[in-house]
């Protein structure tokens, strides 16, 4: 009879919250402002499911990384933290009325924008990003601002749900390789660092992908990020936590990897390799989030705001009631211009793509440079979706080039010059031991291309890559998803390349340096070659 009892105490005072009464989201009886606050929500949740209804492969590509990547498993959690943080701000949301704003609808045209961007650059992420920001401009339509300045926090914790910092990940690899070389310097054990790889007296390592700490240094920020707001009043203590989030995971990784390699020395690498650091990792990790729980505990605004009260709050929201007419006119803009980037993107799909010219032939190279017979190169980069491949080797003075181009006559979704699947470095017969970029003058102008560093064994080789989009060169990845995009927005040619030069070195990479700034300034311009082709010359 007491658990009775109990059960019905809990059920009253929920039905009895004035929060949930005050916005009709209880039944019973309604004024006209429970009536506008029940019309909102009712219109949110439906433009909502309408959104990823017209977005359903984005929001599919979404879940789909969240499923298969270890790094973005905390997305499944992000929908429900975001519900839980509306729902403590209940008592706050109680003062507002909705105001519908049609500014929302122009922040959502520009997140549709921003989609057909991502779309016909094949740029996930900026349309991961832009199906977020049109779902936040949902919100923004139908609440108004007044109302959406409430919900600032849980609306931007949106954001998190985005597979977003794999970009980091090289970086990452770089500054957890120099701590481990600084750390066993310290302890006197001899090391040797070349690029991610690492050796001492007792074996060799490699700072792979996994061992980053990306996977920690994301689930951290978005865990102190939350932390923060749900403990701190003072901005002050909630940008220091913030920012603690984002050092401490990067400097324990670096401790974690030291350990690694320090255990496995002092036990002849019986201990804390294979399965077995991995195991160590997570372990380390758990207890550093946890001691930097307690310390941000200890430093606590114990007086949280109480938001309902809050009496600057209740004076800048006053609630007026609302047309239900005015709800309808802003659902019909809202759809009317949510429809537009998708529609557009169907246009341009149906459009004809161009044929393929035939067989890539080889480049002119002057400058004493001769084309080598045809062999098995000793390097290929991997582009499995190009629509044509050239592979050739040159030589001078017993110097030997590698020239590869991967054509693409058409961009469009996994076929595309600038996409995931296409490697400089496989990672399994060639591994990557450093990354940056240097100043190379392509087709006239100096332009920053990629530099790679890669090693096969004791082999080693630097490769050099940029590509052509929009009948130019670019080094920068960003710049020819930009030239592609505008090309497929405004039905300009669609070719595009990539082109990549190696060679091998014995010591020194320096030398392999300048064996390639005379094969590029001796080769025909890439911009001329590539449009005589694409055009169907030879």
């Amino acid at each position: 009879m007491g658990n009775e009892l109990s059960t019905r105490t809990d059920r009253n005072t929920i039905v009895q919250d004035p929060a949930l009464a005050a916005m009709g989201l209880l039944p019973g009886s309604a004024n006209p402002a429970m009536l506008s606050w029940r019309t909102a929500w009712i219109l949110v949740a439906v433009s909502i499911v309408a959104l990823i209804g017209m977005f359903w492969q984005t929001a599919e590509q979404i879940v789909s990384i969240w499923s298969e990547s270890k790094t973005y498993n905390h997305g499944f959690l992000i929908p429900a933290i975001v519900v839980y943080l509306i729902w403590i701000k209940r008592g706050a949301l109680a003062n507002t009325i909705p105001q519908p704003d049609l500014r929302g609808a122009v922040a959502i045209l520009a997140a549709g924008f921003g989609w057909l961007l991502g779309e016909l650059g094949s740029v996930s992420q900026v349309q991961h990003f832009a199906l977020a920001f049109m779902i936040q401009g949902v919100f923004f339509t139908v609440f108004g601002i007044a109302a959406s300045r409430v919900l600032i926090f849980p609306l931007g914790y949106i954001l998190f749900a985005v597979p977003f910092g794999e970009f980091m990940v090289a970086p990452l690899q770089d500054i957890t390789a120099v701590f481990v070389v600084k750390g066993l310097q310290l302890v006197n054990i001899p090391v040797f660092l070349d690029g991610v790889f690492l050796s001492i007296p007792t074996g060799n390592f490699e700072v792979a992908e996994a061992c980053s700490g990306i996977r920690f240094l994301i689930a951290t920020i978005a865990l102190g990020t939350l932390f923060a707001h749900l403990n701190y009043v003072s901005r002050l203590r909630k940008y220091i936590f913030i920012f603690l989030t984002m050092v401490v995971p990067v400097v324990a990784n670096g401790f974690r990897a030291f350990g690694i390699v320090l255990l496995a020395y002092y036990t002849n690498n019986k201990l804390a390799v294979g399965v077995d650091h991995l195991v160590y990792g997570w372990i380390f990790f758990a207890f550093v989030t946890i001691i930097m729980l307690i310390i941000g505990m200890s430093f606590r605004d114990q007086e949280p705001v109480d938001e309902a009260a809050d009496p600057e709050i209740q004076r800048t929201l006053l609630p007026k009631v609302v047309d239900t007419r005015r709800f309808i006119v802003v659902a019909a803009v809202m759809l009317a211009v949510t429809s537009i980037a998708p529609g557009y993107a169907m246009v341009i799909a149906g459009r004809s793509i161009d044929a393929v010219p035939g067989p890539i032939p080889p480049p002119k190279v002057t400058g004493g440079w001769k084309l080598l017979p045809a062999s098995k190169p000793p390097y290929v980069p991997v582009y499995p979706n190009s629509h044509a491949k050239f592979t050739g080797a040159y030589e001078k003075d017993g110097k030997r080039v590698d020239l590869f181009i991967a054509f693409f006559a058409s961009q469009r979704q996994g076929g595309e010059v600038i996409h995931f699947r296409n490697k400089v470095v496989d990672g399994d017969v060639w591994q990557r031991a450093s990354s940056n970029r240097v100043l190379q003058r392509i087709d006239g102008p100096l332009i920053e291309v990629e530099r790679h560093r890669i090693l096969k064994r004791r082999a080693g080789r630097v490769v050099y890559q940029w590509f052509w989009v929009g009948n130019r060169g670019t080094g920068g990845r960003t710049i020819a998803k930009i030239l592609q995009s505008i090309s497929l927005l405004f039905g300009l040619r669609e070719s595009a390349a990539s082109i990549v030069v190696s060679t091998a070195y014995d010591e020194v990479p320096y030398e392999a340096d300048v064996v390639l700034y005379d094969f590029i300034e001796n080769m025909e311009r890439t911009s001329q070659f590539l449009d005589r082709y694409a055009r169907g010359g030879s």
